[in-house]
């Protein structure tokens, strides 16, 4: 068991120190971290002004529960947040090309039908637009670090 233990404190050490080292990274993956970072802020201010956050920038009013499920997605936003750190900090082109397709296509139809469900149009809207815009800009900024045919550098 002491194994065990030792194993986890040791990959809890590696995701905590990682393989980050910024001079190396391109920025495209130094843009995901930032978007990560810009996530898990959201996230925390979610869950530390639902009904702020929610009146004043996503323009609905919170009633009943609501301010739970705001926090519950602060709470998801930050984790999220926290992949794209994560993600950026691996230097992973997969990871770039793999975010760039889910932020395009499983984003916008959940929102869909989060949005035909009853979710506030605000919110959906939102997410709707600013993630895979985000998207879109971190697969321009690939674009243009990638040399050769499939790429905007041509040496």
């Amino acid at each position: 068991m002491a194994g065990y233990f030792h194993f986890t404190y040791g990959l809890l050490k590696e995701a905590v120190e990682g393989p980050m080292n910024a001079a190396v990274l391109e920025l495209s993956f130094q843009f995901l971290i930032l978007q990560g970072v810009a996530y898990t802020l959201v996230g925390v201010l979610f869950i530390v002004l639902p009904n702020t956050i929610a009146e004043n920038v996503l323009m609905f009013k919170v009633e009943g529960t609501g301010d739970g499920i705001l926090r519950a997605a602060g709470a998801m936003l930050t984790i999220i947040g926290y992949f794209y750190v994560q993600g950026g900090r691996t230097g992973d082109r997969f990871f770039i090309a793999s975010t760039t397709f889910d932020r395009l296509t499983i984003v916008p139809l959940l929102v869909l039908i989060l949005g035909l469900l009853g979710t506030p149009v605000g919110l959906c809207v939102t997410f709707a637009i600013l993630d895979p815009l985000l998207a879109l800009s971190t697969a321009f900024v690939r674009y243009l670090e990638v040399p050769g045919p499939a790429g905007a550098r041509v040496r």
